[in-house]
Order: structure tokens, then sequence, then C-alpha cells
């Protein structure tokens, strides 16, 4: 299993901002030709866990840039898994 981080999207300036000696941590923008989106990622690695979430500011992302995000973040093989909140907790 290999979770990497694109750094060519990593948000470099701002509050948010990191560099590469952030490891896995930090925020990313990621705009590709094959999205229509700017895709915000939240990615970390800490407490044995590989985590990242992504939004779109006015919607939620759709399956294509879901499946895109995971492999931008893992390979091919890894099997990445979503979980859904109870609707209480939305």
């Amino acid at each position: 299993m290999a979770f990497k981080v694109p750094e060519k999207y990593r948000l470099k300036t701002g509050p948010m901002r990191s560099d590469e000696s952030y490891g896995n941590n930090g925020q990313f923008i990621v705009n590709n030709i094959k999205i229509k989106s700017n895709i915000l990622c939240q990615a970390s690695d800490g407490f044995e866990w590989e985590h990242v979430s992504a939004s779109i500011i006015n919607r939620c992302p759709t399956w294509n840039e879901m499946c895109f995000i995971k492999d931008l973040f893992w390979d091919d093989e890894d099997c990445i898994i979503q979980y859904h909140p109870p609707k209480g907790l939305r």
C-alpha cells in the first residue's frame, strides 16, 4: 500500500499552507483537465490512519471526482473506504 500526496497541488501560501517537510499532511487544491472543478483536499497520515477529505465549494464531489482523488493519493491496487455518516450527523 502506498499513500502519497500530489505535491504539485499542495497549498503553499495562506494560513493552511504547508511544504514537503509536513510529509503526507496538508491541504491541496486539485484542478486537473480531467475534472471540471477545484477540489479542496485535506490529507493526513497520523495515528495509523491515512485520510483524505475532499470538498467542492458549492456541491458534493461526484463519484468520478472521488475516484480521481483516490487515484492521486493511493496506488491502483489499494482498497480505500468511503464512510457515509448517519443522516442525523450530516
